[in-house]
């Protein structure tokens, strides 16, 4: 059987709350959780892949007026994405590894919405384990 035309990629942009966590009040500059997401229609079905990512809670560190936190993968934590944020300016920085391989990497000023806007073009890259869904078309 011969394989139809291949679609183009598309990525989804995720937009999360806030992460709240009882006496920890620091953390809410920083993501619930990060997902990526891609999608594409090949013979005619509909395939969405999702990696969500969790906060490793044991990673929030607080240096020179910088807070980060790393987030992992929750179907391979090998693969992992850590979120930096400037307590002077306000201002997000993401960075993106799969193990100590840098996969790809973001600036998105100080509006949250912005920055993950930025953040989820990173998409889901080759490789990265992720929940699919298949559909057929019609």
């Amino acid at each position: 059987m011969e394989e139809g035309p291949k679609k183009v990629l598309k990525t989804f942009l995720c937009i999360p709350k806030e992460l709240v966590v009882e006496g920890r009040p620091e953390l809410r500059a920083f993501p619930l959780c990060v997902l990526f997401m891609k999608q594409t229609i090949r013979d005619r079905r509909h395939l969405l892949g999702a990696a969500p990512y969790d906060p490793n809670l044991s990673t929030w560190k607080e240096e020179g007026g910088q807070q980060s936190l790393v987030y992992l993968n929750r179907l391979n934590p090998l693969w992992n994405l850590k979120i930096d944020h400037s307590l002077t300016d306000g201002r997000y920085h993401a960075e993106k590894f799969k193990g100590t391989s840098w996969i790809g990497e973001t600036d998105g000023g100080s509006d949250w919405d912005q920055f993950f806007i930025h953040l989820s073009l990173l998409g889901l890259a080759e490789g990265e384990r992720c929940q699919l869904r298949i559909t057929e078309i019609g």
